[in-house]
Protein backbone atom coordinates (compact mmCIF):
# COMPACT_ATOMS: atom_id res chain seq x y z
CA UNK A 1 0.00 0.00 0.00
CA UNK A 2 1.61 3.78 -1.12
CA UNK A 3 2.03 6.33 1.57
CA UNK A 4 -0.23 9.22 1.15
CA UNK A 5 -1.42 11.90 3.45
CA UNK A 6 -4.80 10.80 3.40
CA UNK A 7 -3.71 7.33 5.22
CA UNK A 8 -1.70 8.99 8.01
CA UNK A 9 0.00 6.57 10.48
CA UNK A 10 -2.11 6.18 13.89
CA UNK A 11 -1.09 7.50 16.86
CA UNK A 12 0.60 3.79 18.27
CA UNK A 13 2.53 3.52 15.16
CA UNK A 14 4.13 7.21 15.40
CA UNK A 15 5.04 6.56 19.17
CA UNK A 16 6.50 2.49 18.08
CA UNK A 17 8.85 4.68 15.60
CA UNK A 18 9.56 7.66 17.21
CA UNK A 19 10.45 5.08 20.61
CA UNK A 20 13.63 3.93 18.54
CA UNK A 21 15.11 8.14 17.97
CA UNK A 22 15.85 9.63 21.22
CA UNK A 23 14.53 13.11 21.52
CA UNK A 24 11.96 12.42 19.37
CA UNK A 25 8.74 13.92 20.25
CA UNK A 26 5.25 11.51 18.84
CA UNK A 27 3.40 15.08 19.11
CA UNK A 28 5.65 17.10 16.59
CA UNK A 29 5.27 14.29 14.04
CA UNK A 30 1.24 13.64 14.51
CA UNK A 31 0.71 17.96 14.62
CA UNK A 32 3.40 18.13 11.46
CA UNK A 33 1.63 15.27 9.08
CA UNK A 34 -1.85 16.65 9.96
CA UNK A 35 -1.11 19.73 9.32
CA UNK A 36 0.78 18.53 6.11
CA UNK A 37 -2.71 16.97 5.13
CA UNK A 38 -4.71 19.95 6.06
CA UNK A 39 -2.28 22.05 3.73
CA UNK A 40 -2.76 19.23 0.67
CA UNK A 41 -6.26 19.28 1.02
CA UNK A 42 -6.70 23.18 0.78
CA UNK A 43 -3.67 23.84 -2.45
CA UNK A 44 -6.20 21.01 -4.02
CA UNK A 45 -9.30 22.67 -3.55
CA UNK A 46 -7.68 26.17 -4.39
CA UNK A 47 -6.48 24.43 -7.62
CA UNK A 48 -10.10 23.17 -8.35
CA UNK A 49 -11.29 26.71 -7.66
CA UNK A 50 -9.07 28.85 -9.75
CA UNK A 51 -9.13 26.05 -12.38
CA UNK A 52 -12.68 27.40 -13.24
CA UNK A 53 -11.51 30.47 -14.03
CA UNK A 54 -8.78 29.06 -16.28
CA UNK A 55 -5.87 30.04 -13.74
CA UNK A 56 -3.77 28.64 -11.01
CA UNK A 57 -2.34 30.34 -7.70
CA UNK A 58 0.27 31.72 -9.70
CA UNK A 59 -1.32 33.41 -12.10
CA UNK A 60 -3.44 35.01 -9.94
CA UNK A 61 -0.91 36.22 -7.86
CA UNK A 62 0.77 38.10 -10.92
CA UNK A 63 -2.58 39.76 -12.05
CA UNK A 64 -3.00 40.60 -8.32
CA UNK A 65 0.38 42.21 -8.18
CA UNK A 66 -0.35 43.78 -11.71
CA UNK A 67 -4.16 45.02 -10.54
CA UNK A 68 -2.07 46.66 -7.27
CA UNK A 69 0.66 48.40 -8.59
CA UNK A 70 0.49 52.09 -8.47
CA UNK A 71 2.00 52.46 -11.91
CA UNK A 72 -0.56 49.69 -13.50
CA UNK A 73 2.64 47.68 -14.47
CA UNK A 74 5.14 45.70 -13.84
CA UNK A 75 8.54 44.49 -15.53
CA UNK A 76 8.80 40.51 -15.34
CA UNK A 77 11.60 41.11 -13.12
CA UNK A 78 9.59 43.05 -10.61
CA UNK A 79 6.88 40.22 -10.66
CA UNK A 80 9.32 37.62 -9.95
CA UNK A 81 11.04 39.65 -6.95
CA UNK A 82 7.69 40.85 -5.36
CA UNK A 83 6.18 36.87 -5.69
CA UNK A 84 9.65 35.76 -4.45
CA UNK A 85 9.64 33.31 -7.41
CA UNK A 86 12.86 32.81 -10.65
CA UNK A 87 12.15 34.68 -13.64
CA UNK A 88 11.54 31.73 -15.56
CA UNK A 89 8.89 30.99 -13.27
CA UNK A 90 7.25 34.43 -14.38
CA UNK A 91 7.70 33.91 -17.87
CA UNK A 92 5.93 30.68 -18.04
CA UNK A 93 3.17 32.31 -16.36
CA UNK A 94 2.98 35.51 -17.90
CA UNK A 95 2.47 33.52 -21.55
CA UNK A 96 -0.76 31.32 -20.37
CA UNK A 97 -1.54 34.48 -18.74
CA UNK A 98 -0.90 36.73 -22.34
CA UNK A 99 -2.82 33.25 -24.26
CA UNK A 100 -5.68 34.01 -22.11
CA UNK A 101 -5.54 37.94 -22.94
CA UNK A 102 -5.76 38.77 -19.97
CA UNK A 103 -2.42 41.07 -19.51
CA UNK A 104 -0.63 42.61 -22.21
CA UNK A 105 2.81 43.06 -22.65
CA UNK A 106 4.36 46.30 -24.01
CA UNK A 107 7.65 48.03 -24.10
CA UNK A 108 9.22 49.91 -21.39
CA UNK A 109 9.17 53.86 -22.08
CA UNK A 110 12.69 54.34 -20.42
CA UNK A 111 13.96 51.57 -22.08
CA UNK A 112 12.29 49.92 -25.31
CA UNK A 113 14.35 46.40 -24.61
CA UNK A 114 12.74 46.22 -20.98
CA UNK A 115 8.75 44.58 -21.10
CA UNK A 116 6.43 46.29 -18.99
CA UNK A 117 3.09 43.74 -17.94
CA UNK A 118 -0.31 45.52 -17.91
CA UNK A 119 -3.75 43.96 -16.82
CA UNK A 120 -6.02 44.62 -19.55
CA UNK A 121 -9.77 44.77 -19.14
CA UNK A 122 -10.28 41.15 -19.76
CA UNK A 123 -8.21 40.69 -16.69
CA UNK A 124 -9.57 43.69 -14.19
CA UNK A 125 -13.09 41.94 -15.14
CA UNK A 126 -11.95 38.48 -13.97
CA UNK A 127 -10.44 39.64 -10.82
CA UNK A 128 -13.51 41.15 -10.58
CA UNK A 129 -15.23 38.08 -10.66
CA UNK A 130 -13.38 36.36 -8.99
CA UNK A 131 -12.09 37.84 -5.98
CA UNK A 132 -15.79 38.29 -3.96
CA UNK A 133 -16.44 34.72 -4.45
CA UNK A 134 -12.86 33.27 -3.57
CA UNK A 135 -12.69 35.31 -0.40
CA UNK A 136 -16.67 33.59 0.41
CA UNK A 137 -14.61 30.56 -0.29
CA UNK A 138 -12.08 31.56 1.96
CA UNK A 139 -14.36 32.45 4.35
CA UNK A 140 -16.32 29.35 4.53
CA UNK A 141 -13.36 27.69 5.54
CA UNK A 142 -12.00 30.02 8.40
CA UNK A 143 -15.96 30.13 9.39
CA UNK A 144 -15.69 27.46 12.64
CA UNK A 145 -12.79 29.42 14.12
CA UNK A 146 -13.91 32.72 16.24
CA UNK A 147 -11.82 35.29 15.85
CA UNK A 148 -9.62 34.39 18.44
CA UNK A 149 -8.93 31.05 17.33
CA UNK A 150 -8.08 33.08 14.18
CA UNK A 151 -5.63 35.26 15.54
CA UNK A 152 -3.99 32.17 18.09
CA UNK A 153 -3.58 30.29 14.45
CA UNK A 154 -1.37 33.46 12.83
CA UNK A 155 0.50 33.26 15.49
CA UNK A 156 1.29 29.90 15.74
CA UNK A 157 1.51 29.09 12.03
CA UNK A 158 4.05 32.58 12.15
CA UNK A 159 6.22 30.43 14.59
CA UNK A 160 6.30 27.70 12.61
CA UNK A 161 7.00 29.55 9.67
CA UNK A 162 10.45 30.92 11.15
CA UNK A 163 11.36 27.15 11.54
CA UNK A 164 10.95 26.14 8.00
CA UNK A 165 14.89 26.14 7.50
CA UNK A 166 15.13 23.71 9.74
CA UNK A 167 13.75 21.26 7.30
CA UNK A 168 16.04 22.40 4.49
CA UNK A 169 19.60 21.18 3.61
CA UNK A 170 22.24 23.02 5.50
Amino acid sequence: MEFTLHNLPRHQVIRDITRQTPGIEPSSIETYLLFMLVASEVFTALQTELGRYGLSDGKLSILLQLSTSPEGALTPSQLAESLGIKRASVTDLLSGLERAQLVVREPSPEDGRMALIRLNAQGQELLQRLIPDHFRRIQGLMQTLNEQEKQALMVLLQKIEQNIPLLRDA
